[in-house]
């Protein structure tokens, strides 16, 4: 969006969706508990640590590679991700997940379920838990936002303001009954009482 905005198209930003960075950074296990990385490692020696390792990120330049330049840029001494290591566009989660069982890639990060799934199926293990507060610098930040044309904004205003509506109260059911927002986010659009038409 930021880039749009910054590329001069009439587009703004219509409300935020998350407001942290949700993807977990796991590793391969035998590879970081060889190093000696444990959960209590601190955040520089886990930076390090994937110096010279293949990172799988979903796209060059997208929000996996990004948080990776941050990562080194603040926690391992300045260092360019793209020089001291191998970042390769894997693609969607099911890929990133066969190139790490596989030892094709060391290293990603994905919001949950998945590095959670490479946990418990016993190859990987979580190296920096970002949505748990482990980078602090991340707290609070926009991470995934709704952005619309100046024009969308001027036609079709009500359905947007509904929209925004409905986002905040999802926010507010997750942080009060989260049990509760699992049902609801397993019923059909139409069930909720959306226009299955758009």
């Amino acid at each position: 969006v930021f880039a749009s905005r910054a590329a001069g198209p009439p587009v703004k930003m219509l409300t935020a969706m998350n407001t942290e960075y949700t993807s977990t950074v796991f590793g391969r296990k035998d590879v970081f508990e060889k190093m000696g990385i444990t959960e209590k490692s601190t955040l520089q020696q886990k930076v390090n640590a994937l110096k010279g390792k293949k990172i799988g990120v979903i796209s060059f330049n997208g929000g996996q590679h990004t948080m990776m330049k941050f990562l080194f840029a603040k926690y391992a001494d300045g260092a360019d991700v793209d020089k001291v290591a191998e970042v390769v566009p894997i693609g969607d989660s099911g890929n990133t997940l066969a190139a790490m069982r596989r030892g094709a890639i060391d290293v990603s990060a994905f919001s949950p379920p998945v590095p959670e799934k490479a946990v418990s199926d016993g190859y990987a293990m979580v190296l920096i838990d970002v949505l748990g507060g482990e980078v602090e610098e991340t707290r609070g930040m926009v991470f995934t936002g709704m952005a619309v044309t100046e024009k969308a904004l001027t036609e079709r205003s009500k359905q947007l303001a509904a929209f925004v509506r409905a986002i905040d109260a999802a926010d507010k059911l997750v942080h009060n009954d989260i049990l509760a927002a699992g049902t609801a986010a397993r019923k059909p659009p139409a069930a909720m009482g959306a226009d299955p038409h758009g």
